[in-house]
């Protein structure tokens, strides 16, 4: 059985969705092989890439990660995404994250999405502009529209409230789907006259 300590305060050598012993990063190489790696690619307004498969087992991860309270699975992802954005974290000056209304961060807890994306930051020695993007409007849950229906729900959400001229932007979403979020966010963003946009997100719902 699993000690309930382990899983508040889990050890460092102990992988963090397991608590078995650790062996590739945070994970034991039981919970690593679980993951489907790609060098996933998906052209909406920008080029978005993604080292993940949405599997069944990564659902899982999200729902625990999001919902369940297992925020120190960022740690997770974090590795996940700095070890498939390496070769490419030359080409962008800045990072910014898709954001969360109020509402949502009081709902969670925490902004999973904040939190990823500082320690990415931190491992590529990029700036972090934080609170780049605001989310001005609430927005209805995205689960069962369609593309169309969420561009429409999140139009006009996301406004740009610092300079961002003249720098190269990677915007950080933990997920596409449609692209509707990262479209708008692209946006909110090119009011400011950035040189380039680039979108990372963990894994996409459609490949």
């Amino acid at each position: 059985m699993i000690n309930i300590l382990n899983l508040l305060f889990p050890k460092r050598d102990f992988c963090l969705i397991c608590n078995e012993e650790k062996e590739i990063g945070s994970l034991c190489t039981d919970c690593y092989d679980k993951f489907e790696f790609i060098n996933g690619k998906r052209d909406v307004d920008i080029p978005v890439s993604f080292p993940l498969v949405y599997n069944n087992f990564l659902r899982k991860v999200f729902h625990q990660y999001k919902f369940n309270g297992r925020n120190y699975y960022y740690k997770i992802f974090v590795e996940i995404l700095v070890n498939s954005f390496k070769d490419s974290s030359n080409d962008v000056d800045t990072i910014v994250a898709i954001p969360m209304s109020g509402r949502e961060k009081a709902k969670r807890g925490f902004d999973q999405i904040e939190i990823l994306v500082k320690e990415v930051a931190k491992s590529f020695d990029v700036f972090f502009l934080e609170g780049a993007l605001k989310k001005v409007k609430e927005t209805k849950r995205q689960t069962g529209l369609d593309y169309k229906e969420r561009s429409e729900n999140l139009k006009g959400c996301f406004e740009l409230s610092k300079d961002i001229s003249a720098r190269k932007i990677l915007l950080i979403d933990d997920i596409i789907t449609t692209g509707a979020t990262i479209n708008e966010a692209y946006r909110a963003l090119s009011v400011g006259q950035p040189i380039s946009i680039q979108g990372l997100t963990i894994t996409s719902a459609r490949i």
